[in-house]
């Protein structure tokens, strides 16, 4: 899991354990970490990059959609007229 970690990754990461309060770079490091875990090879080094790919992709996954495929209940859980 480690192997393929930047220096950046392994020194943030370390530095975590030696202080009370997270460093920006020990942040960063936790960040691009985290990056690597969801999409390993990937340039991706932030979190909220990372959230807005997961964000498009069900966007994506719900435009493929058909309306026979969305639940037949409403919010109220009573089955729905067609």
């Amino acid at each position: 899991m480690f192997s393929d970690a930047s220096e950046k990754t392994l020194t943030g990461l370390a530095a975590l354990v030696t202080s009370d309060k997270p460093s920006e770079l020990a942040q960063e490091a936790a960040e691009q970490f985290v990056c690597s875990l969801y999409f390993p090879n990937t340039k991706i080094s932030e979190v909220g990059d990372l959230r807005w790919l997961f964000f498009k992709q069900s966007q994506a996954l719900s435009e493929k959609l058909t309306p026979q495929s969305l639940p037949q209940k409403g919010m109220d859980g009573r089955k729905m007229m067609s």
